[in-house]
């Protein structure tokens, strides 16, 4: 049940599905399904970078700006589109089908291939943070690292302050430490209600690479 092995038709859907939980959560204080929001913006600059619109063809890249306003550093973003344009793929335009995915398992391998990392962070995000009987974890079968996690481990972590568990990518390969990043007047700072390092226009005009020296953790 590794997603190494599912069909392109369920890592399509289970994408749109953690995508769809990650909408609920901001209008949710209390739910069976609650997912902390920032757990999935961890290491976001080493898995969508900080401005993946930069990374779109030029035809979606107009057709996702017609429609709404996304944060091109968020991964909850990042996931917003892809099932946007999955749920409005017959929208989408003559060009960018052409050019991009003829049909829906096109367009997740043109996401995968420009987001590798994508679908792996998300599983392990939901491996690690949701509980055994959660909807998503039974429906894709997810080994959900909570539950077997015992009494004991959990005191350790709450005395020692820290999270134990296994982040989705190594530091070598992030090549930075398991960090979030908010930027200042993002949309994940205005939906999360927190302040966010400060990005000067010049900044936002050259697309800051992936090397980011701040962090706000």
């Amino acid at each position: 049940n590794h997603p190494f092995f599912w069909s392109p038709f369920k890592r399509l859907t289970f994408l749109c599905d953690l995508s769809d939980r990650l909408e609920t959560n901001v209008d949710i204080d209390t739910s069976a399904k609650k997912l902390d929001p920032f757990v999935i913006e961890r290491n976001a600059t080493s898995i969508v970078g900080t401005a993946w619109d930069t990374k779109l063809h030029p035809g979606l890249f107009n057709n996702v700006s017609k429609f709404r306003s996304y944060d091109p550093s968020s991964v909850r973003d990042c996931l917003r589109l892809v099932r946007n344009k999955s749920h409005h793929f017959d929208e989408l335009s003559n060009e960018v089908k052409d050019n991009i995915a003829s049909d829906k398992e096109e367009l997740l391998n043109y996401f995968e291939s420009i987001f590798p990392f994508l679908l792996m962070h998300c599983y392990h995000t939901c491996r690690e943070h949701l509980n055994l009987d959660d909807t998503l974890v039974t429906k894709y079968d997810i080994p959900c690292k909570i539950s077997m996690t015992t009494v004991e481990d959990k005191r350790n972590v709450e005395d020692n302050g820290t999270d134990k568990t296994i982040s989705p990518l190594t530091d070598s390969q992030c090549g930075q430490p398991d960090v979030l990043l908010v930027w200042e007047n993002s949309s994940a700072a205005s939906s999360y209600n927190c302040r966010g390092w400060m990005r000067s226009e010049n900044e936002w005009i050259r697309r800051t690479g992936i090397n980011v020296k701040k962090r706000n953790i």
